[in-house]
C-alpha cells in the first residue's frame, strides 16, 4: 500500500459530498434567512390549542429548529439517491466512495455552516445552544440519507426491495410512540385517534408479515435486521417529515412540530425504538429460517 492511497480514497468524496451541503446550505440559507420566519416555523401560531409555548424561542418552536435538519435531509435522500441510481445505470461499472466519506466531507462544512447561518441572519438569530442542536439533528439525519448511495449505485432492486418492506417498521416507529398520548385521547373522547394508531402498528406488523411470504415464493434473500430497520427509519424520519413538509402543509411550507413523529418521553420513545427492534429481528429470524428449509429443499 502507497501513502498516497488513504488520499486518493477520500478525493472522490469531496466532488459526491458537494450536493448534500449544497442542498442543506441552501434550504437552511431560505428557511432562517430569507423566508418569513412566522411562515416557516409558525411563531405564535397555535393552531391545535395544544402548545404551551409557541415563541421564536418555545419548546415547540425549538422542536421545529430541529426537525428543519430532518426535513433538509429528505430533500437530500431523494436526490442523492435518484443522482446515484442514474449514475450507476448509465455506467455499469460505476461505483461511488462509501456513504460515511461522503458524510464526513459533508459533516466539516454543516458544522461550521449552519451555525454561520443560523446565529446571524434574520430575527431572532440562534443561541449557540440552538444552533448546535440544529448541527447535531442534521448530521444524524443526514448519515440516514447517504445510507443508500451504493446501493442505488450497485443493486436498485434491492433498494426497491427494502424501501417496500421498510413502510411496516415505519408504521410501527410512528405509531408505538404515541403510547403517552392514549390516556389523553380517551380522556377527551378521542377513541378514533386510538383505534387509528392500533390500525397502523397492526397493519405495519401484517406488512411485515406479507413481504415475509413475498420474500419466500419469490426466493428473495432476507434483509438482515439492521438494513430492514434503517429502510423503518429512513421512511419514518426522513421521507415522513418531507412529506408532511412538501404535501400536507396546504402552500404554507411549515415544518413540523417534532411531536408529530418523536414522543414527548425519551423513555416512552426508547420503548418503542425496542419494541419495533425486537419485531423486526423476529421476523427476520422467521425470514432466514424459511430460506434456509427452501434452499434444504
Amino acid at each position: 500500500m502507497t501513502s498516497e492511497q488513504p488520499t486518493t480514497a477520500w478525493r472522490p468524496a469531496l466532488l459526491h459530498a458537494l450536493l448534500p451541503t449544497v442542498i442543506i446550505f441552501g434550504l437552511m440559507v431560505y428557511w432562517y434567512g430569507i423566508a418569513d420566519r412566522y411562515g416557516i416555523f409558525l411563531y405564535y401560531h397555535n393552531h391545535t390549542g395544544t402548545l404551551s409555548d409557541v415563541t421564536p424561542l418555545g419548546p415547540a418552536t425549538l422542536s421545529r429548529y430541529r426537525m428543519s435538519g430532518l426535513v433538509a435531509c429528505g430533500v437530500v435522500l431523494l436526490l442523492n439517491t435518484t443522482l446515484h441510481w442514474l449514475l450507476g445505470h448509465l455506467h455499469k461499472g460505476y461505483d461511488p466512495p462509501a456513504w460515511w466519506r461522503i458524510w464526513c466531507v459533508s459533516a466539516i462544512a454543516l458544522s461550521l455552516g449552519i451555525p454561520a447561518i443560523t446565529m446571524s441572519l434574520n430575527s431572532p438569530v440562534m443561541p449557540l445552544g440552538v444552533a448546535l442542536q440544529i448541527v447535531a439533528c442534521t448530521l444524524v439525519s443526514l448519515a440516514l440519507a447517504l445510507l443508500p448511495t451504493h446501493i442505488a449505485a450497485r443493486n436498485p432492486n434491492k433498494l426497491v426491495w427494502l424501501t417496500i418492506d421498510g413502510v411496516g417498521p415505519m408504521l410501527m416507529l410512528l405509531t408505538l410512540n404515541k403510547l403517552d398520548l392514549v390516556v389523553q385521547w380517551l380522556r377527551n373522547g378521542r377513541t378514533q385517534f386510538v383505534a387509528i394508531a392500533a390500525l397502523a402498528s397492526a397493519s405495519g406488523l401484517l406488512g411485515l408479515l406479507a413481504m415475509t411470504a413475498l420474500g419466500r415464493i419469490l426466493r428473495r434473500p432476507a434483509p438482515t435486521t439492521l438494513e430492514l430497520l434503517l429502510s423503518g427509519a429512513i421512511w419514518a424520519y426522513l421521507l415522513m417529515p418531507l412529506a408532511h413538509w412538501a404535501l400536507f402543509t396546504d402552500g404554507y411550507y411549515y415544518i413540523t412540530d417534532a411531536a408529530n413523529f418523536f414522543s414527548a418521553s425519551i423513555w416512552i420513545q426508547l420503548a418503542a425504538w425496542a419494541v419495533v427492534g425486537a419485531i423486526v429481528a423476529g421476523v427476520t429470524a422467521l425470514r432466514t429460517k424459511w430460506n434456509d428449509r427452501a434452499q434444504n429443499i
